[in-house]
């Protein structure tokens, strides 16, 4: 494949703006780019930044280890030149040469003599008087030294014959008639310094290795239970909501462990309302269904028979109204039990003005109540504590225990609502609730046997979980006067 760049593109020339990476993105002109280093594996991150860290420190310790070989080398043999030129200075040159025999031909007439392991510029001297000329050299590199005359203590200069830096230090005799100069060429500190540093780092070097064996052999281990995590939430059904497994699980991930455990409780808390929800709702639907199917077949039969025919008509009307309001409900209890394991963003929480909801819940509902002849108490006691919540859902709570209380108060009876501090109760006259069926007010679709009223049971459940989600307490009992009975519906304020 060519490598000419697209159209409108020089060679040379940078990426543009909106141009993916060559690095991060996709396949481009027929090779495969790396993936950003945020998608890269844990454990081939963690072991790349360990091996760069472990070089780093093994170089940071060469560079330690160098500097502090190298003032040792230097203190060493500054402290050699010093001491031989001292020695020097105090001996006698009257009768002295100018220049001492090499070290191979001192030697050279001795066969058996051991001739060591020697270094031209380890050490070398000369010895010069005041006027520049050479009395005595050590007969190697000594006869390089270069004369100067204002020198004192130690330099770093050049020889005669080469280009590398010497340190020589310069010392007069103790008859002022001479000067000594004792010198050692640099680079020979150098390659000591290198050598020492050589045998020092050279073990580590094998070490390094080995370590970073050992290190991925430790992440491995130390990473399997995240592995073993991972198939496990791989290998799960849609609907299991079983724990997970908590052995040997690091500390580092126990708390998500944990989170997943609490999040597959309320999924599958979650999935069982929504069941038994589709279950129940399925059920109640099936009776005004039928009732309409039968109220159709009746309309098509009833050909001649007007009466008939919009007598059937009527009664479909009535039980599409009844299952309009069902599924209504319905939906508004979906929407509830969805918003009790969150807080409804879609509303706004706001300061509770219990005065003005209770007049508008009266206004809206007195013509129905003086239909039946119920007789209507409203007293405030005390205006309820400042409360922070969602009136939307409160207005509903309201008017769904008083739907309940109009619903099910016989005719000529009584409805009284009252307001305190600490509570808001609506009650009514009636035959109550039996004492058995309380526990279950407020379930879905829970009517008490032998109700006459038509409902389906889901008012109260409603007002429940609206009451809730506002963090109200409903209080749902019988009410007794006498040999009569009633029923009260109480929301405590907090």
């Amino acid at each position: 494949m060519s490598d000419t760049p697209a159209s409108g593109a020089q060679p040379g020339e940078e990426y543009c703006s909106g141009t993916p990476s060559p690095v991060s993105g996709p396949r481009q002109g027929g090779r495969a780019w790396l993936p950003p280093l945020s998608q890269w594996s844990l454990r081939l991150r963690l072991c790349l930044f360990f091996l760069l860290i472990l070089i780093t420190a093994w170089a940071l310790a060469g560079l330690l280890a160098w500097k502090e070989c190298k003032e040792y080398i230097d203190e060493f043999y500054d402290s050699q030149q010093m001491l031989f030129a001292k020695r020097l200075a105090s001996a006698s040159f009257s009768n002295l040469t100018d220049r001492l025999p090499s070290t191979q031909s001192a030697l050279k007439g001795d066969e058996h003599a051991e001739k060591g392991e020697l270094e031209d510029d380890a050490l070398a001297f000369a010895v010069f008087r005041v006027n520049g000329e050479a009395v005595l050299t050590d007969g190697e590199r000594g006869d390089s030294i270069v004369f100067q005359n204002k020198a004192a203590g130690f330099i770093e200069t050049h020889i005669r014959g080469t280009q590398e830096p010497w340190r020589i230090v310069w010392l007069p005799s103790m008859d002022g008639k001479f000067l000594i100069a004792v010198g050692q060429e640099l680079e020979f500190r150098d390659d000591m310094a290198l050598s020492m540093l050589e045998e020092l780092l050279f073990p580590w070097a094998l070490l390094v290795p080995a370590l970073f064996v050992g290190f991925i052999w430790m992440l491995s281990r130390e990473l399997s239970p995240l592995s073993t995590l991972s198939r496990q939430l791989e290998s799960r059904q849609a609907d299991d909501t079983a724990p997970l497994q908590m052995q040997r699980i690091p500390s580092e991930i126990r708390f998500t462990v944990k989170a997943l455990n609490s999040l597959f409780v309320r999924i599958g808390d979650l999935l069982a309302r929504e069941r038994a929800f589709i279950s129940d709702a399925a059920h109640e639907l099936r009776t005004p269904l039928t009732a309409l199917r039968i109220q159709a077949e009746v309309a098509s039969l009833a050909k001649d028979d007007r009466a008939g025919r919009e007598h059937a008509l009527e009664k479909m009307l009535c039980g599409i109204e009844k299952s309009t309001q069902l599924v209504e409900q319905l939906l508004t209890l979906s929407r509830l039990e969805t918003m009790q394991d969150k807080d409804p963003t879609e509303l706004i929480r706001r300061r509770v003005d219990w005065l003005s909801m209770l007049d508008e819940l009266v206004l809206e509902h007195r013509s129905r109540v003086e239909k039946k002849g119920i007789t209507l108490h409203c007293a405030i006691i005390e205006e309820p504590q400042p409360f922070s919540g969602y009136p939307v859902l409160i207005a509903l709570v309201l008017r769904n225990l008083f739907d309940n209380a109009a619903k099910y108060t016989p005719d000529a009876g009584d409805i009284a609502i009252t307001l305190d501090r600490n509570s808001l109760t609506i009650e009514n006259s009636g035959p109550g609730v039996p004492d058995s069926f309380i526990p279950y007010l407020g379930e879905r679709f829970a009517r008490p046997p032998g109700q006459a009223s038509p409902g389906s049971g889901l008012g109260l459940s409603i007002a429940k979980r609206a009451a809730a989600i506002n963090g109200l307490t409903l209080s749902l009992q019988n009410r007794r006067q006498g040999s009569g009975q009633g029923f009260i519906a109480r929301i405590f304020i907090p």
